[in-house]
Formats: structure tokens, sequence, C-alpha cells
């Protein structure tokens, strides 16, 4: 990382059942990214030997412009499932592409979304939250059987990945846990005001 610049930011890590690294991160220069893995400009998703650190493909997840130097989708969680598919949760702020998914967010507003690969980087799909508020925020994600868990947060009264979200007192936020299924479909839901 260049701490003057943020030019590359790499956010999140894990392993998958056979011990392969997963990484997504950020980077603004085109090209090779790490040895062995040729990106242009945005958000990534790679795989590493766990023994050797090699490289063992790289994908990029979003489609940036070339001139353009703005992060508009930021990837904070990032969990693999037991089949060692690779979920991605992140916020974005405006149109981003996603292979052939296009996030939409309204009014240049704060969205939510879930981009789903398989072990190998292909991509399955990629969903977002129609939320009205332009002020939702995804946190952290979990992966247990057939079922998302996430936790984020909604600055106003609003529906949250299809979960209606009413403020109970005067807090500026409140936070909501979520129980999606693989497909990113809401099956249940609660809040806490803030």
């Amino acid at each position: 990382v260049t701490p003057s610049a943020l030019t590359e930011i790499g956010p999140v890590i894990s392993l998958n059942s056979q011990g392969t690294i997963i990484a997504a991160g950020w980077n603004i220069h085109p090209g090779t990214v790490f040895p062995g893995i040729n990106l242009r400009r945005g958000n990534f998703l790679a795989a590493f030997n766990p023994n050797t650190g090699n490289a063992l493909w790289g994908v990029n997840v979003d489609t940036v412009a070339p001139n353009s130097n703005a992060r508009h989708l930021d990837i904070p969680a990032l969990k693999i499932s037991s089949n060692d598919d690779i979920y991605l949760g992140g916020d974005f702020n405006d149109t981003v592409i996603v292979g052939i998914d296009t996030l939409i967010a309204p009014n240049l507003g704060g969205h939510s979304c879930i981009i789903k690969y398989t072990s190998n980087g292909n991509l399955i799909w990629a969903k977002q939250d129609y939320s009205v508020s332009n002020s939702t925020n995804l946190g952290p994600i979990a992966i247990s059987g057939n079922n998302i868990y996430i936790f984020g947060y909604v600055r106003r009264n609003d529906n949250f990945w299809g979960y209606p979200v009413t403020f109970a007192g005067v807090g500026v936020e409140t936070n909501v846990i979520l129980k999606l299924d693989t497909g990113a479909n809401l099956i249940w839901g609660i809040t806490q005001d803030s």
C-alpha cells in the first residue's frame, strides 16, 4: 500500500477447504498486480498457492472507466462456503458492472451488494440491495450450509435486502442481521435500534 495515495488496497483474505489463499482487493495501476496475474484497474479477486505463494488465478471484479481513479465499489467482506464458492460482500455508490450484472445506485447513494464466484474465479452472480434511502451499509457476512448471514445498518426507514426496517427510537442508524439463502433471497431479519 502506498500510504499517501492508497493506490493498492487489499482488504480481505481467506482460505478455502484445500488451503488455497483467496484474496480480494483494489488496485489503481493496470498490469501485473501480483506475479502471474495481469489485471486492469479496479477490484480484483485472486487465488494463491499456500505453500509457494504463486498466483493460481486472478479476475477483475468490476469494470472501471480507464481514466477514472474513483472507487465506486468497496469489498470489506469475503467468505468461502463449504463447497468453496466465494462470496464477496460490499457497498457501492454508482453504476458498477460486474461481469454481465449491473449494480445501480440511484442518486449515487450507498447500497450494498453480494457477489458470488465459483472456487476457480468464475462469476455466478452479483446482486444488490434495492433500498431506497441511499444509506445502507453491509458489514461482515457469514456462510453456513445453504445460508448467508449479513450484518449491516440502515440510516432511515427502509427495506434492507427486502426486510422492512423501522426506527424504534432516535438513533442515527439501525443495526440489522439478516439470513438469506445462497441466491441472496431474504429468509428472516432482526433489527436493533442504535
